[in-house]
């Protein structure tokens, strides 16, 4: 494949409706230590998932970040 996952959804016509984000906070389990993390060192887990336009979901990922070297921007815009 030469294009994007969300390149493909456009192509074969779905359209993304809403997107819902959640971020948590979490210690490091033992597979997350073998990346050389302190188990002591705080970690933000992203989740997101995406919907259609008719609701139905998409995508779901889960990001794992060290709470010691992430900074989150959002912005929002009115409707």
């Amino acid at each position: 494949m030469s294009s994007s996952l969300y390149a493909e959804f456009a192509r074969r016509g779905i359209n993304f409706g809403r997107t819902e984000d959640t971020i948590e906070t979490t210690l490091p389990d033992a597979r997350e230590a073998l990346l050389h993390i302190d188990a002591r060192t705080p970690m933000f887990v992203l989740k997101r998932q995406s919907y259609d336009d008719q609701g139905v979901p998409i995508d779901f990922r889960r990001s794992l970040y060290r709470g010691d070297r992430m900074a989150f921007t959002q912005t929002m815009y009115p409707d």
